[in-house]
């Protein structure tokens, strides 16, 4: 297991902006300055320990946290419209991974189960209208379970599959109480091969 934290201050990062509202313009500007602060936990375990039927069961994962704030210039020449402190667009307070396989590299099967999540991030910052604040669109958490596998029959060979989405999570955004927009992205399943030389 690894414990990690850490800080960064960010000089002039590169931030979305809404410069006009009524026109609906909106631009990539570079931010004053920003923060970030958060930690991560890292596991990785041999099932093996628990059992030594499960010795080519392996279960990995990391959970991060983080906390972030931008300010944006004020400069009037600018017309940035919104809120001139909030957290780093696209910037989630949590990712997590986790992922349980088989892995047997006598027979060259792998079979593995992989989830990961990740909290709300703003994807399009609010902006102002007179003395109203209109709220920031926040893409929601989704949990995305995949399954992949794979074998590999000869040294030169190996087959794989992937089934992606497979708890078909839909994604989410919201502006304040509202749900905006709901995309309904499905699942998909690939089948592939290789050939290593």
């Amino acid at each position: 297991m690894a414990v990690t934290a850490f800080f960064k201050y960010l000089d002039k990062p590169i931030e979305f902006v809404i410069q006009n509202q009524i026109n609906s313009t909106a631009t990539f500007q570079n931010a004053e300055h920003a923060w970030l602060v958060g930690g991560e936990i890292e596991l990785r375990l041999g099932l093996g320990r628990l059992h030594e039927k499960l010795e080519k069961v392996f279960f990995g994962g990391n959970v991060a946290l983080m906390k972030s704030q931008t300010t944006l210039p004020s400069d009037p020449d600018l017309q940035i419209s919104g809120r001139l402190k909030r957290p780093l667009f696209n910037q989630s307070p949590f990712v997590t991974n986790l992922s349980l396989r088989f892995d047997d590299p006598d027979s060259g099967v792998m079979v593995g189960l992989v989830y990961n999540a990740f909290g709300p991030r703003i994807v399009e910052a609010g902006s102002a209208a007179g003395d109203f604040i209109i709220p920031d669109v926040f893409e929601q958490t989704q949990h995305l379970l995949d399954l992949v596998a794979s074998w590999k029959p000869t040294p030169h060979v190996k087959l794989g599959f992937k089934w992606k989405n497979i708890a078909f999570a839909r994604k989410r955004y919201k502006q304040g109480d509202e749900q905006v927009l709901l995309d309904k992205r499905g699942t998909t399943v690939s089948i592939g091969a290789e050939y290593i030389y």
